[in-house]
């Protein structure tokens, strides 16, 4: 009878620590890449931070299209700006205006408003 109810207690501490472990993970929005964004559209900026990749640190902000969330990286030239820059853009807007070509190189041609 012991070794049931301690089986019964490990089990229901594996479970509790399953619950608490599920509860933390936070759901993710899919990423857009900027030349999927409509060339003109305004999207509404949620949340801006800076975030770490192989290629270093990278500026995304999250925008909302049709009620969904999505994380978009924003050119390398913004990848030095302040965190705290980032995180007041909430309420701003993101306009993609184009994609051109400067050089060999493509460059994003995009507006807050």
């Amino acid at each position: 009878m012991e070794g049931s109810s301690v089986n019964t207690m490990l089990s229901s501490n594996k479970n509790e620590l399953l619950r608490k472990l599920n509860q933390a993970v936070k759901p993710y929005n899919e990423t857009k890449r900027l030349e999927q964004l409509k060339i003109g559209n305004e999207y509404k900026i949620m949340s801006g931070k800076i975030t770490n990749t192989k290629y270093g640190a990278r500026a995304v902000v999250t925008i909302i299209e049709n009620n969904v969330s999505y994380d978009v990286f924003l050119p390398h030239r913004f990848s030095n700006i302040e965190p705290e820059i980032l995180k007041q853009m909430v309420n701003i807007k993101l306009k993609y205006l184009v994609l051109k070509k400067q050089g060999s190189r493509d460059y994003h041609d995009i507006l807050f408003v």
